[in-house]
């Protein structure tokens, strides 16, 4: 499966200023470095860059022009009430100029979305789609993404129209011409979605072109019949879970796969995702040496060489702790908790609901998949079981009890650093702070090795009057689904180790 990673918005940033530094008056890289930002989620300073780099006063460039109807679009979308109209409708008006200035048929399909949002006049918004329809290029010697953007600008405009037989037709050929193009695929179905709420009508004709879903998977560890006397499974048994996993990925259509990879169901539904064509992306509570010595080798070695063969065509790996940190109890659900939140993340990405994916016999209630569900089944999204039969108690080497993580959150005024006991504690004074001070920068992170060299790091790069965190966090964050904040991905960061650490950033929502 093609890798569809996240742009690197901080590195974008990052390139643009170093560029500005020996040519401060390239129009080009102004635009990219507040572009960066806008993406990157920290909004109120790519307007007030936009601004301070004279980009509002710019004509004749549709990317620049459109580019100002963008932070307004973004404005309108973390707005309400009498504040988000305002924004609609400024955000229309600079597409609108846009589109007469260059005749580019990006800045004249949001002119007519954003007209609609805005409670324009009918015939106002009819007229611009027209406008855009009438300049529409033909889709002639134009690579796949051209293709794609060209079609899909076609499906709006006949959605705007109320013609939806006819837009869904133009987006199953836009897909057609960029299959793989997932992001794209997202965008647009966001912005589709976004006009089918205003105008009151059904979206469940969208849900076909969703992209491939992402999950967390997780289930009971058991030992190969080959290696037990009295084998928890059969080799019938295990077939048919075999074929009852491969049955749910191609029925929820799962793309994407995110967890650890102990002996026994992590392993089996890994192998399947893999069989299936999804990608796999692996989350280990500790150093791969240690967790086959715990999880995996105790239950036969054949479950050893399945381990190393699944980790060899994993897209990633994430261990959370090095050699010399014991493994406990809470490491292990915390990083099936971090997997979670990955698997919502990268929906969120693609704008799709992400889901979980469970081998679980429903019966042991202390097991850690026990808690695997129950963490899930908060978060009020989909969960797919896939029933075992009843076995006898099969258990991992004892886990040694630990407290519960600390949370640390650190601050660019000072070098005090304060602990917290949970992620969401952490992250209310976060944004207590950030509204009582101006300028301030914030970094979150779990209280973990090598975490204050990362903090450093985020508070040192961090863009501006912002909360920033690892990945890790970042996970648990979304994990609440508190639609109070949205958590967004900036980019990597460098700490002085030269180590790269993925950020996000965390935005408060209107």
């Amino acid at each position: 499966m093609t890798n569809h990673s996240q742009s690197d918005y901080l590195s974008d940033y990052d390139r643009a200023i170093t560029e500005l530094k020996s040519d401060p008056n390239n129009l080009e890289f102004r635009h990219q470095a507040v572009l960066a930002l806008a993406r990157a989620g920290s909004l109120d300073f790519a307007v007030t860059e936009f601004k301070r780099y004279g980009l509002d006063r710019i004509r004749h460039h549709e990317d620049i022009m459109a580019l100002g109807g963008r932070l307004s679009k973004d404005l309108y979308l973390e707005s309400t009430g009498k504040t988000a109209l305002e924004h609609a409708r400024d955000s229309a008006d600079k597409y609108e100029a846009a589109f007469k200035d260059t005749k580019g048929y990006y800045s004249g399909i949001n002119a007519a979305t954003m007209a609609l949002m805005a409670d324009m006049p009918c015939d106002m918004v009819m007229s611009r789609v027209q406008h855009v329809l009438d300049i529409l290029p033909s889709t002639e010697d134009l690579s796949p993404t051209d293709h794609y953007f060209i079609e899909a600008t076609r499906a709006e405009c006949f959605l705007l129209r109320r013609e939806n037989v006819k837009a869904e037709a133009c987006l199953r050929s836009a897909v057609a011409f960029d299959p793989l193009n997932y992001p794209a695929h997202a965008s647009t179905l966001k912005q589709f979605r976004l006009i089918l709420n205003q105008q009151k009508e059904s979206q469940s004709w969208l849900e076909g072109f969703s992209p491939p879903r992402p999950v967390h998977f997780a289930g009971h560890i058991w030992a190969t019949p080959s290696s037990a006397p009295n084998p928890e499974l059969t080799h019938e048994d295990v077939d048919a879970l075999m074929i009852s996993i491969s049955d749910k990925i191609q029925r929820h259509d799962i793309g994407f796969g995110y967890g650890a990879l102990a002996a026994g169901a992590d392993i089996l539904i890994a192998e399947i995702l893999l069989r299936e064509g999804a990608e796999l992306n692996v989350i280990l509570p500790c150093d791969t040496d240690s967790f086959i010595e715990h999880s995996v080798r105790p239950f036969g070695e054949a479950w050893v060489s399945r381990f190393k063969s699944c980790l060899d065509k994993a897209q990633s790996l994430t261990s959370l702790t090095g050699p010399t940190h014991k493994l406990s109890g809470d490491l292990n659900i915390m990083a099936a908790r971090i997997a979670m939140g990955q698997a919502i993340l990268r929906g969120h990405h693609f704008d799709v609901s992400a889901a979980q994916v469970l081998i679980w016999d429903n019966l042991r209630k202390g097991s850690y998949t026990s808690h695997h569900a129950a963490d899930w089944q908060e978060t009020g999204l989909k969960q797919v079981i896939i029933p075992m039969v009843e076995v006898g108690k099969i258990s991992s080497p004892a886990l040694l009890r630990s407290d519960s993580i600390a949370v640390k959150l650190a601050r660019s005024d000072t070098e005090d650093i304060v602990l917290f006991k949970t992620p969401m504690q952490a992250v209310e004074a976060a944004i207590h702070m950030m509204s009582d001070a101006q300028n301030l920068r914030l970094g979150l992170h779990f209280d973990m090795q090598d975490s204050d060299a990362e903090l450093q790091a985020l508070i040192a790069r961090n863009l501006h009057h912002s909360i920033m965190m690892p990945e890790a966090f970042a996970s648990c964050v979304a994990l609440s689904q508190d639609d109070r904040f949205a958590v967004k991905y900036a980019g990597r960061v460098k700490d002085k180790a030269g180590r790269l650490i993925r950020s996000y950033i965390l935005q408060v929502m209107a």
